[in-house]
């Protein structure tokens, strides 16, 4: 299933970071659909490593889906569920963290309307979401683990698009 998603992939990057005792792989794919470079994707995992303070090892795929896709993900590991998911990290290994990051870009681009944020945020506020959720933040079970998710993804995506 995963496998003919992957394989209609048409750009694809790897990138590798070193430092603080971290071996960092990235992976994006289809970022022709998104509103993201893969500089800005990598970015993007840089800052949110970094302010998660993450010592560990990690690989992360990000990957750019169209709705038809997301829907065949969603029936599969969401049944069910009843609408298109905007983000879904399916981690397939702790330690290493190894982790896929599926975006429907058609359904975070509606959000981002209902919201009034441009598509650039909002995507890269998912990619935030599911490069913590890989690396063991949760929101789900307390207001307070909440609250400390949120208050990351604030200040990473201020970090991104602030003029300093």
């Amino acid at each position: 299933m995963k496998k003919k998603i992957v394989a209609k992939s048409k750009k694809n990057t790897a990138r590798k970071t070193r430092g603080n005792s971290k071996d960092i792989s990235l992976t994006v794919r289809n970022v022709n659909r998104s509103a993201l470079s893969k500089e800005f994707v990598k970015k993007i995992v840089d800052k949110t490593i970094f302010f998660a303070n993450f010592r560990g090892s990690a690989r992360h795929s990000v990957i750019f889906l169209d709705t038809r896709e997301m829907k065949v993900i969603d029936r599969r590991y969401k049944p069910g569920l009843g609408h298109v998911s905007n983000v879904l990290t399916f981690n397939l290994s702790d330690n290493p963290v190894i982790a896929d990051i599926f975006i429907c870009v058609p359904q975070a681009g509606k959000e981002a309307g209902m919201y009034g944020l441009d598509s650039r945020s909002y995507i890269s506020f998912l990619i935030i979401h599911g490069i913590l959720h890989s690396i063991g933040f949760a929101h789900e079970h307390s207001a307070a683990k909440r609250r400390k998710m949120e208050t990351f993804e604030e200040k990473i995506l201020f970090s991104l698009f602030s003029n300093k």
